[in-house]
């Protein structure tokens, strides 16, 4: 099996004295490979960041779901998916540091066509809108996800279509604040909010005032030019897209369908980067807005609520949980179960693929793995299961 471990300038006796056991990480590969060889995922890379200096980073495995003979590297860029939720969390918190907005204002104030004059920034974040949620939250409801209803629309309308009415054509499902339940379309939302505000389009907001602050340069809402013949893909037509990005020969084909979607933020899940810029991030976070490098994208305060439980007595009964009382801080989860090894301090989120990024503030620790899943099937083992193996090696 195809395995790559980076050289992170610290040695086993280094990481040890700094309270970590080094051989937890070796567990970890193990972990990994055990996973490929059950063909739960093809391969996978990761990046363990500890007292603020990377003590692990590797990759094993295949790097394609379509040709084993790509390896895996610790440096691919991927799409994140969901945990592009953090970036535009921590982009709308800026808009309120800067007096722009109060997240507990209507939407409707800043999108005048938003339908709902009772939901605010607050519950989109919060995922409580009360908005139908993802698709297979609730897999006995057969409601129409939000990205089908734009595009059923689209084929009504063509591309004068009003993408927000159509995403929420299926109505509330609960009152604001009532029940936690997953909304991708809440944060293309947001998205929208951010460009309407500044008069800057959404990705070029996150890349100026989030992304080139801190340093993460292989990171962004759309694939980069640079980077996009090492981009991970999941099947030839995305390879073949990347290809032609990075040659600078891509061109969307010009139909209704794509001109609609080129109007809708992608500020949901549409991020791409790498895990040594997904811990960069974390370490931000960690640090209440505070870079390695020294750059400051948000107040203490302001990072204090992202990272806090916002939520009381609010129950989830998405994809099964009877959870009553649902942990979530603004934007960053803060779920706490028996399956995790959390403190209380920690704040998370996940990406479908899967991918993870882990944040510790008792611990000192930040993590960030990507696993993709076999055939793009659902296993938890890539996420809980990792997130436990990594926080042993505490002393």
């Amino acid at each position: 099996m195809n395995k790559i471990i980076g050289d992170v300038g610290l040695n086993a006796a280094e990481i040890l004295a700094n309270g970590y056991n080094p051989d937890r990480l070796t567990a970890l590969e193990r972990h990994f490979e055990r996973l490929v060889e059950n063909e739960c995922v093809h391969g996978a890379a990761w990046c363990v960041s500890h007292k603020g200096n990377i003590i692990a980073k590797g990759a094993l495995g295949a790097g394609s779901p379509y040709d084993p003979a790509i390896n895996m590297k610790p440096d691919v860029p991927f799409r994140i998916a969901s945990i592009t939720k953090l970036f535009t969390a921590a982009a709308v918190m800026t808009l309120e540091e800067d007096g722009l907005l109060q997240l507990n204002q209507p939407i409707a104030t800043h999108i005048k066509e938003f339908p709902y004059g009772d939901i605010t920034p607050y519950q989109l974040l919060t995922h409580t809108s009360g908005l139908q949620p993802d698709e297979g939250c609730f897999p006995d409801d057969h409601v129409p996800a939000w990205w089908q209803l734009i595009e059923d629309a689209v084929k009504i309308h063509g591309r004068d279509v009003e993408w927000i009415k159509a995403g929420l054509a299926a109505g509330r499902r609960r009152a604001p604040g009532a029940e936690w339940m997953y909304n991708t379309f809440a944060f293309c939302i947001l998205g929208e909010m951010i460009t309407r505000v500044t008069g800057i389009d959404a990705k070029d907001y996150l890349a100026e005032r989030i992304f080139k602050p801190i340093g993460m340069k292989s990171t962004a809402l759309e694939p980069i030019k640079a980077l996009a013949k090492e981009t991970f893909a999941w099947d030839d037509k995305q390879r073949a897209k990347f290809d032609a990005i990075a040659d600078g020969t891509f061109k969307e084909e010009d139909n209704d369908e794509n001109a609609v979607w080129s109007k809708i933020p992608d500020t949901g899940g549409g991020a791409f980067s790498t895990l040594e810029d997904l811990v960069l991030f974390g370490e931000t976070i960690k640090r209440y807005g505070t870079a390695p490098n020294g750059a400051h994208i948000l107040g203490r305060p302001a990072v204090t609520v992202m990272t806090a439980d916002q939520l009381s007595g609010v129950p989830e009964y998405c994809w099964g949980s009877s959870d009553r009382n649902r942990a979530y801080g603004v934007g960053f989860d803060k779920r706490r179960t028996p399956a995790f090894t959390l403190s209380d301090d920690s704040f998370s989120h996940e990406g479908w693929g899967p991918s993870a990024l882990y944040v510790d503030r008792t611990y000192d620790l930040t993590a960030a793995w990507f696993a993709p899943w076999n055939k793009g099937e659902w296993c938890s083992d890539p996420l809980w299961n990792v997130q436990n193996v990594i926080w042993s090696g505490i002393i």
